[in-house]
């Protein structure tokens, strides 16, 4: 049953589904691509997607009940950090000159969307 409690988990896996549908889409059609911000946009939705199941599971547990959003923000982060090395070692990206300013920018994008996320989960769960 989804109630104040359960909502941003079902908010972060609606989002993350989104997520994956517009990825898929963005790899068939080139977005990536043909869109230079399109990256941009996928960054802040995977941020803000997980920023609500990161609140959640801190609101679930009990973990860090006075920084959960500074909380939020740390895991969103590692797992961003964990996602840019992962693009560089398996040769997703372009490791050129600009590459450390496009790392820099992903992971502000990506704490940027979980900031926002987490702000909202403490709107949405404490108004039960």
């Amino acid at each position: 049953m989804i109630n104040h409690k359960t909502l941003p988990l079902f908010i972060g896996f609606a989002l993350m589904l989104m997520l994956g549908l517009l990825h898929l889409s963005a790899t068939f059609f080139y977005l990536y691509w043909v869109y230079w911000w399109f990256d941009w946009l996928m960054h802040f939705l995977a941020g803000f997607a997980g920023g609500f199941v990161a609140y959640w599971f801190f609101m679930r547990s009990g973990l860090f009940l006075q920084r959960r959003i500074f909380s939020v923000f740390v895991v969103v982060l590692i797992v961003g950090v964990a996602w840019e090395f992962f693009e560089y070692f398996n040769g997703i990206t372009d490791s050129h000159e600009g590459y450390a300013l496009d790392v820099t920018v992903d992971l502000i994008l990506d704490s940027a969307g979980a900031i926002l996320a987490g702000f909202i989960a403490k709107r949405i769960s404490s108004n039960g």
